[in-house]
Parts: structure tokens; C-alpha cells; sequence
């Protein structure tokens, strides 16, 4: 997804209808972002995103990193997580801020397991 000149843009997911494991994200960084881009990856009940500003719900990865924010320049990270969410009827929202001036592409993938 294009994230707009220092803007803010969020995704969600289809409903995952069952509990599930997060094993995995793929977060990529294209060249030029000079560490102003920044993604966040949220549980929500809500399928529907705002406009701007975070996603409601939960901040999946608040209590590993500061902010539960990731950052980086013209890289892909692959991170293994192995997140259980025992609730049902869930979306992962994935975040991106971009502190820019000028659009960036904003993608990542998140591997799941329905439980």
C-alpha cells in the first residue's frame, strides 16, 4: 500500500474466525526511507481502519519493542513471533507511518495458524 508524504495509513485483514498463532512477519523497507518509516501491527475486533492514526484495539508487539514499533532502510526483516490468540472473530491491522516527504510503498506480510 502507498503511505503518503509524512501521512499515516492502516490494512486490515480478513476476519480470522478462530483462535490463531502469529508465526511469523515479513516486514519490508524500501531504499530512501532513511529510518521514517515505521510500521505497527494490531488485534482488533473492528474490521474498519481510520483514516489517520493508529488502528483501535490491541498493540501486538508494545511489550517487546519501544512502542511496539518497527523501523529500518532498504531491508526485509523476517521476525518470528509465535503469538497465540486464543480470541475469536479477529483482524490484524498493520500500521505505517511515514515521516517523509515524499509517498512510500508500505508492505509486510503476516504468517498465521489457525488454531
Amino acid at each position: 500500500m502507498e503511505t503518503p508524504a509524512n501521512g499515516e495509513k492502516s490494512l486490515s485483514s480478513k476476519l480470522i474466525a478462530a483462535p490463531f498463532t502469529v508465526l511469523e512477519l515479513l516486514v519490508i523497507y524500501p531504499m530512501n526511507t532513511n529510518n521514517k518509516l515505521i510500521y505497527r501491527f494490531f488485534l482488533s475486533t473492528a474490521f474498519k481502519v481510520p483514516d489517520t492514526g493508529t488502528p483501535g484495539g490491541r498493540d501486538l508487539f508494545s511489550d517487546v519493542i519501544e512502542a511496539g514499533e518497527f523501523v529500518g532502510e532498504n531491508l526485509t526483516y523476517s521476525i518470528p513471533v509465535q503469538k497465540k490468540i486464543t480470541e475469536e472473530d479477529m483482524f490484524l491491522q498493520m500500521y505505517s507511518r511515514n515521516d517523509n516527504g515524499y509517498p512510500l510503498i508500505s508492505s509486510a506480510l503476516a504468517v498465521v495458524a489457525i488454531e
